[in-house]
């Protein structure tokens, strides 16, 4: 998953997470919006950050 923070140029490289309210389907490529949000005290085998779908900008067919 290759992710945009607002005000940065660059795309960074993270491990796969689940976006919540968000299903994925292969064969498509997908630009969303969604909340970044910082868990403040996560279980150990957790992320501390977690997301959240706010809306789904274009989703794209892939051959």
């Amino acid at each position: 998953m290759r992710i945009k923070e607002k005000g940065e140029s660059q795309w960074i490289c993270v491990s796969f997470q689940e976006i919540s309210g968000f299903t994925f389907e292969n064969g498509y490529e997908y630009e969303l919006l969604v909340n970044k949000i910082i868990v403040a005290n996560p279980p150990q085998d957790a992320g501390n950050v977690k997301y959240e779908l706010i809306k789904v900008i274009s989703q794209t067919k892939k051959e």
